[in-house]
């Protein structure tokens, strides 16, 4: 009852959801971030995806503020379902809120906001997106950039959220959390940019992608090869389609391997990695991918 702001997701995995929760929440700001393929067993398209998300601006009271991802073109056309103020964050000449002089690193992102520089230990481009959020909302309530930096620079990845350590010598990304076919690009990025020998990737099967799971699986193995990533490791079900289209855009069948037990694939990394060597671990939650990474680990090098 002491609390001066709330801070809520309002998640979804169906059409409605969103507005059921917002009229609970009654929010005095609401901010969306992107329309992407997560939850898309439950709907006809990527299109459902994105009205389910504006539920969100269309339950807002004409007081209240919409923030938007100017980066997002589905996500900017919610401005116009809104009655009251939109504000738009991003990269784009569109966005209100705009990062300008963007530099991502292993070490993490630098960036600046009208004459402020920001800096911040988060890894990888969407990671700036979501501090322009905060950064936006704290601006409905006249709290100016400038006052923004050391909180920004303080910010810390969550548990498995992009998590960065070393261990013998191999960098380890643990972002085991989630997954869906965005994330894992955004996180692919973060493993393409970072120095390394060799770069690996761990990519646990993505759940309720429903009769799209095949070709967004098949879209990340592509991925994973123009990013460079020297070896793929695919964990379960689905993630066979992600390796096997590794193989096929040139990864070498000895760097594309698939386990249908996580702790079956951290052993191999075991004997796999060497120093020097930069790994991510990502997967969706029911896959347990950490698993994979507690056994990496634990094992013996």
């Amino acid at each position: 009852e002491t609390a001066q702001a709330a801070v809520m997701e309002l998640g979804m995995n169906h059409a409605g959801e969103i507005r059921a929760l917002a009229q609970i929440a009654r929010p005095e700001v609401g901010v969306v971030t992107n329309v992407g393929f997560a939850h898309i067993e439950n709907f006809e398209s990527i299109d459902g995806i994105a009205a389910a998300k504006r539920e969100l601006v269309e339950s807002l009271d004409t007081a209240a503020t919409a923030v938007l991802n100017a980066d997002d073109e589905r996500v900017a056309a919610f401005a116009g379902a809104h009655r009251g103020p939109s504000v738009l964050y991003g990269q784009s000449e569109a966005a209100q809120v705009r990062a300008e002089d963007v530099a991502c690193s292993a070490d993490g992102v630098r960036f600046r906001v009208g004459t402020t520089v920001f800096e911040s230990a988060l890894t990888g481009r969407h990671s700036v997106s979501n501090i322009l959020a905060g950064i936006a909302v704290a601006g409905v309530y006249g709290i100016s950039p400038g006052r923004l930096r050391d909180a920004v620079h303080r910010l810390a990845p969550g548990k498995m959220r992009g998590e960065r350590l070393l261990h013998h010598g191999v960098t380890i990304y643990n972002d085991c959390y989630n997954s869906n076919p965005d994330a894992v690009r955004a996180m692919l990025d973060v493993l393409r940019d970072t120095s390394a020998r060799r770069r690996i990737a761990v990519l646990g099967e993505m759940l309720e992608l429903g009769r799209l799971a095949v070709p967004l699986h098949r879209d990340v193995g592509d991925y994973a090869a123009v990013c460079g990533i020297d070896v793929l490791v695919g964990i379960r079900g689905a993630a066979c389609h992600m390796v096997d289209a590794a193989t096929r855009a040139g990864l070498s069948a000895g760097a594309a391997l698939f386990f249908n037990d996580p702790a079956e694939a951290g052993h191999a990394l075991c004997t796999l990695a060497e120093p020097g060597d930069a790994i991510l671990f990502k997967g969706s939650r029911d896959v347990h991918v950490e698993h994979a990474l507690q056994q990496f680990l634990n094992g013996e090098r």
